[in-house]
C-alpha cells in the first residue's frame, strides 16, 4: 500500500541510496511538500525539527489534493486523450444522444485517470469501498 507522507518546506528528506523505488513528490500545497511512499519502502525522518513531518493514514482533504501537480497534471492527460479524439461538441452530442461508442471512450480514460490516481494513494482503488 502507497502511503502519503508531508512536510513543511524547511524539511529535509535523507532518502536511502539502495531502494529500487523512490517516493514520488506528488506537488507542493500551501508551503506542504507531499510524498507518495511506495509499499516497503522504509519511510526517512525528517531531518528538520521545525519540519512538521506527517505520515498520512486517512485520506488527504479533497481541497489538498486536487490543487497536487501530480493529480492536475494526471487530469490534463485524461482530457488531452479525450480532446484527441473526440471535441468537446462531440462529447455533448454524445451524451445527449446517448452515444455508446463515445461515452464509453471517455469512461475508460476517466477509469485510467482514477487508476493512477489510486496508484499513488490519492484515491481509492476503482471499485473499492
Amino acid at each position: 500500500m502507497t502511503t502519503i507522507v508531508s512536510f513543511n518546506a524547511s524539511a529535509r528528506l535523507v532518502m536511502p541510496t539502495e531502494s529500487n523505488s523512490f517516493p514520488i513528490h506528488l506537488g507542493e500545497v500551501d508551503g506542504r511538500h507531499y510524498l507518495s511512499v511506495p509499499a516497503g519502502f522504509d519511510i526517512p525522518p525528517a531531518q528538520a525539527e521545525d519540519a512538521d513531518y506527517v505520515v498520512h493514514d486517512k485520506p488527504l482533504d479533497p481541497d489538498i489534493v486536487k490543487r497536487l501537480m501530480a493529480v492536475r497534471e494526471i487530469n490534463a492527460e485524461c482530457v488531452a486523450a479525450i480532446r484527441a479524439r473526440y471535441s468537446i461538441d462531440d462529447e455533448l452530442g454524445a451524451i445527449r444522444s446517448g452515444n455508446k461508442t463515445v461515452t464509453d471512450f471517455i469512461a475508460e480514460c476517466v477509469a485510467a485517470a482514477k487508476t493512477k490516481k489510486a496508484a499513488l494513494g490519492l484515491t481509492a482503488p476503482t471499485g473499492a469501498k
